[in-house]
């Protein structure tokens, strides 16, 4: 989970307490397979989502052991041209716009 989600939509755990996780998928999306390359995506059973919604599958258990997996992400800004990332009807703005 990113950092906004935790943020956002949950309360940290820790070894020793009791969870209920509402799992999404049971197959990890091919994005995150290719950060995470296929050693570690291979230890992924399960998508959990801390959002509000009723999820059937769930997992619950105590919490035993925690790995944390991290990624730096460098954000940056870009132009993006009509057709090319921007809508087709976009209009490119003048030179040293953002």
């Amino acid at each position: 989970m990113t950092k906004w989600e935790w943020a956002c939509c949950g309360d940290a755990f820790a070894i020793g307490d009791d969870v209920d996780f509402g799992i999404k998928t049971r197959t990890p999306h091919a994005a995150l397979a290719d950060m995470l390359g296929p050693e570690l995506i291979a230890t992924v059973d399960a998508m959990e989502s801390h959002h509000e919604e009723a999820f059937t599958d769930r997992v619950r258990g105590r919490v035993v052991a925690v790995h944390a997996v991290t990624q730096d992400v460098i954000e940056r800004r870009s132009l993006r041209l009509p057709g090319h990332g921007a809508p087709p009807e976009s209009i490119m703005p003048a030179d040293g716009d953002e």
